[in-house]
């Protein structure tokens, strides 16, 4: 597409054509298609192609560029000027389209500067005759008179040049580093050590930085010996060409179809977006948008540059319009997606708990944008952070997340929410594996404070299990995380305490931890009052009021963990009575002064504080359908049929064993052995086991599920079954214990209902 007349345009298609033919008859290794369409911008003059040149870092046009690649996840752009005045055209387009080609073989656009820009520079003298012979490394005159003329840039230095120290040069200092690039590609693709020199190149093109070992692995040459050659092969008359003969004959006619494009404004629009240029961009993407967009393309761009400004309502609308005019547009699914999923984002970036009409809507984009485009990968860590936030799914989202880092390995967005995932599935190893490699090597300050916080996490869980299984007092002895209920076991006010304690966990783990000097309190904010230059508030927790202050309201670090839209501003004045918080502050310094509030997390009224030993103990409960109860029942079992399915799977009682029911008062730990006494029938039963670990524990019922088996703990509230043998040892009290097995209350082993 272009503003040049229609014979420039068609010949500029034919040429393209030629060139990609060439190429792949030369190079039939080489992958020609990126799977996303590419588009060809020609602009008439450099009156109307400057307004769209790259910017200098001073903001000023790149008059010296006289045409460039974009690559994007949904298109890749050329950009170029059919202005003779300036040499031959075609050598910018094929040089143009020759970046394109080798970002596609990479699967990267941040290719080391100096090889991208010299293959593209050899390949762009590629010359089609007489349909058949192919003329390619004709030598650059003007590039071979600056290197006699210069010392050559060091090697070190040049592989190292990334495009942001390339932009920062002055102009002749960036024609040498261009003539650099060409003679060195000209010289290795013509050495006779090159073999398959292209696949070569791809492969040092797979690194971010060619370094003088991948050289060395790739050409068998160091930097010395390349630097001396260098110099030999400029001082030759002329440098080889390479004349090569095809397979078949290119022909010269091309169907071409020309006609008018009603939306103009869309694809330079577009063009400019994609170069990063939002502000030049949006007057013309609103124009394309106003005047009826009728292929989407502006909606869907004006769409993707709101989100980057963080405008998430007004994004939707015009990417739900996007779609509607074209289906095939994977990157306007997902951004649809993405708005959705931070349009109710608080102000300091925090997301709650999606209802079920933002989850549909978002899971039906992303499976969209995957059934167009599965190799984005994008698509699968939204998926996965839908999951986390919900606090659902938690193994399809380690999957998702795992596909996704096959696919950008270099991401660490994805990395730290892998291990945040993980974290939910008490994987601490693995969890910590990731977010102490991403400590190490990731420069992301948002990935680095993830990371932290995970260790910190981490740690949290690390001393909580060394109290727990070390110490005389609150020790556990058998410390499952899993349980696994069966449906036929349970009633419907079961499954919503199930689902109830799974909300308070997952709440407690992305809580934010305290900070070493803070203590934490669950309560209100009854008020926000503020004189004579000091901010006081009444905190209310448990039946008392505390008065607290604060320096300021912008230091105050604040979340939103409630479901839903929500808002919430502290100022003077203000009250949130009816909403339960997490406070945590600092204590005071001194007697008379007041407590430091530091930070506020607005929580729902049925949360609960758990410690971290509480945390560490929690247990998470899966239900599974067995065939006393089929998926999609709507009536729970009656007692009798419930206490069957129970005693079904109860432990077989063995010779010379007993069974009573009753609860636990107390769990005594010595060095590795358990004394367990017991309540049952009006009785108490001291019951001793040498090892725990051949205790055998389970659950029945969602309420004791939570409760922490420590030794020194208090009385748990919780029916169990309790197996045991008497034997004569008056060490081992009434006997050793064999089994508990915690069922619902109510429960009866005789068979009759209470």
């Amino acid at each position: 597409m272009g503003n040049a007349t229609e014979p420039a345009m068609r010949d500029v298609v034919v040429r393209l054509e030629q060139f990609r033919d060439a190429v792949s008859q030369l190079f039939p290794a080489l992958k020609l298609d990126a799977g996303v369409p590419v588009r060809v911008v020609v602009f008439k003059d450099d009156l109307s192609y400057r307004p769209f040149k790259p910017k200098r870092t001073d903001g000023t046009p790149d008059d010296a560029v006289a045409g460039y690649f974009l690559g994007g996840d949904d298109v890749d752009y050329v950009a170029v000027s059919i202005n003779a005045s300036r040499g031959d055209p075609y050598r910018t387009i094929f040089h143009e389209y020759a970046h394109y080609l080798l970002h596609s073989n990479t699967d990267r656009t941040d290719l080391p500067r100096g090889l991208d820009e010299g293959l593209a520079q050899y390949f762009e003298t590629l010359q089609v005759i007489d349909g058949q012979q192919v003329l390619l490394g004709a030598p650059l005159e003007d590039r071979m008179r600056r290197l006699r003329r210069n010392t050559f840039i060091p090697l070190k230095t040049f592989f190292a040049t990334d495009t942001n120290a390339l932009q920062k040069q002055d102009d002749a200092s960036r024609e040498l580093f261009y003539a650099q690039a060409w003679v060195i590609v000209h010289y290795l693709m013509q050495s006779e050590r090159a073999g398959r020199p292209v696949d070569r190149f791809l492969t040092l093109l797979g690194n971010k930085e060619a370094t003088e070992d991948d050289l060395k692995r790739a050409f068998q040459i160091d930097y010395g010996s390349l630097q001396t050659a260098l110099a030999a092969y400029i001082a030759q008359p002329s440098l080889p060409a390479t004349t090569i003969t095809l397979s078949k004959r290119i022909s010269p006619d091309v169907s071409v179809t020309a006609r008018p494009i009603s939306n103009a404004d869309a694809y330079l629009g577009d063009l400019l977006a994609h170069g990063d240029r939002r502000d030049e961009a949006e007057p013309f993407l609103r124009r394309a948008a106003a005047a009826g967009d009728p292929t989407g393309v502006a909606s869907g761009a004006l769409g993707s540059l709101l989100i980057r400004r963080g405008k998430f309502t007004e994004a939707k609308v015009l990417l739900e319009r996007a779609i509607e005019r074209d289906r095939t547009n994977f990157i306007a699914f997902f951004n649809l997606a993405y708005a959705v999923s931070h349009e109710k984002a608080s102000a300091d970036g925090k997301i709650g708990k999606y209802s079920p009409e933002e989850t549909k809507v978002m899971r039906g984009a992303l499976e969209a944008s995957i059934n167009l485009a599965p190799r984005f990968a994008e698509n699968y860590h939204l998926l996965a952070f839908i999951d986390f936030v919900n606090g659902e799914n938690p193994d399809e989202a380690v999957a998702l997340l795992k596909k996704g880092i096959a696919l950008k390995p270099e991401t660490d967005e994805f990395k730290i929410l892998l291990a945040q995932v993980l974290l939910t599935q008490d994987k601490y190893d693995e969890a910590k594996k990731i977010a102490a490699d991403l400590l190490k090597e990731t420069a992301d300050e948002t990935v680095r404070a993830d990371a932290e916080s995970v260790l910190k996490t981490i740690g949290d869980y690390v001393k909580a299990r060394l109290v727990i299984d070390s110490s005389p007092v609150a020790r556990s002895p058998w410390t499952q995380s899993l349980i696994v209920l069966k449906r036929s076991w349970l009633t419907q006010a079961d499954l919503d305490q199930i689902e109830l304690n799974r909300q308070i966990n997952n709440l407690n783990i992305i809580l934010e931890r305290p900070r070493p000097d803070e203590d934490r309190i669950v309560g209100t904010i009854e008020s926000v009052s503020c004189s004579n230059g000091e901010i006081s508030y009444a905190v209310r927790s448990q039946g008392q009021t505390y008065a607290m202050t604060s320096r300021d309201f912008t230091s105050l670090r604040m979340a939103v963990l409630l479901e839903g839209e929500n808002s919430f501003q502290i100022d003077c004045g203000v009250s949130f009575a009816k909403t339960l918080a997490v406070i945590a502050f600092r204590p005071p310094a001194s007697p008379g002064a007041k407590p430091l509030l530091t930070s506020i997390s607005f929580v729902p009224d049925f949360f609960v504080l758990k410690s971290p030993e509480e945390l560490a103990s929690a247990r998470s409960v899966v239900v599974e359908d067995d065939p006393a109860r089929k998926t999609g029942a709507v009536e729970d079992l009656k007692p009798e049929a419930r206490w069957a399915a129970i005693r079904a799977k109860l432990r077989a009682v063995r010779t010379g064993e007993s069974r009573e029911t009753g609860v636990l008062e107390k769990i005594d730990c010595d060095n590795n052995s358990v004394v367990v006494t017991a309540a049952t029938g009006g009785k108490q039963l001291k019951l001793f086991s040498a090892s725990p670990e051949s205790v055998s524990v389970s659950w029945f019922s969602p309420r004791a599920s939570q409760l922490p088996l420590l030794c020194g703990g208090s009385r748990l509230a919780a029916n169990v079954v309790i197996t045991f043998q008497r034997t004569n040892n008056s060490r081992d009290g009434d006997g050793e214990l064999i089994a508990l097995e915690f069922v619902p209350d109510g429960f009866s082993l005789s068979g009759r209902a209470p």
